[in-house]
């Protein structure tokens, strides 16, 4: 029987077989016309000190900070809830601190007492200006969407002011026209802070 040696090349590895060449098992690569195409191959062929092969991967990278997908969507839902925060928080502090100031001020009068409409209206300007400040904050913190988030805060803080409307409406505590500018006034507030982000994008 006569036999030849032939080398195959089989799922990107190699190895030598030793086959019959016989009418039902023919060579097919015969150790003479075979050439090896290596470039072609996505593996290269290493040997370490003891002449032991080794398989590396070719173009196998893995980008610096790159991270698993399912981590993606996780921090994306982090950083809405922050935005929204974050806005929130702005509008609440500039409130609050602006009111303290103006009654140590005695522009306000003090805790108690009935303010008058002008100051009331005063109050609604500045809340007003606030408002936009905070959804502008939102939107820039959003990791997407700003006019949604943005949208989403101003949703918020419609149903926050509408509670709060209905909590004080019978107890005197000013006219009854402010809460209800508070609660018109957030979402065009909301919609004025996430274009002036959107333009800053352009």
């Amino acid at each position: 029987m006569n036999t030849d040696e032939c080398c195959c090349y089989e799922s990107l590895h190699l190895h030598k077989q030793t086959v019959s060449r016989t009418p039902q098992h023919p060579c097919k690569l015969p150790l003479s016309t075979l050439r090896w195409n290596i470039e072609s191959s996505s593996t290269t062929i290493s040997r370490n000190s003891k002449g032991k092969g080794r398989l590396q991967p070719d173009k196998v990278k893995r980008e610096e900070g790159s991270q698993p997908m399912t981590d993606v969507p996780q921090k994306s839902v982090g950083r809405s809830i922050w935005a929204l925060a974050a806005g929130f928080l702005v509008v609440v502090v500039l409130s609050i601190a602006t009111d303290a100031m103006l009654h140590a001020a005695g522009i306000y009068p003090a805790l108690g007492r009935r303010m008058s409409d002008g100051l009331f209206m005063f109050a609604t300007v500045y809340r007003t200006v606030f408002g936009i400040l905070g959804s502008y904050v939102t939107a820039r913190l959003a990791p997407n969407g700003p006019m949604k988030h943005a949208m989403i805060g101003a949703a918020i803080g419609f149903v926050l002011a509408t509670i709060g409307a209905a909590a004080t409406w019978n107890k005197d505590l000013g006219p009854h026209w402010y809460p209800i500018a508070l609660i018109l006034t957030a979402f065009p507030g909301a919609w004025i802070g996430a274009k002036i982000r959107l333009a800053q994008l352009r």
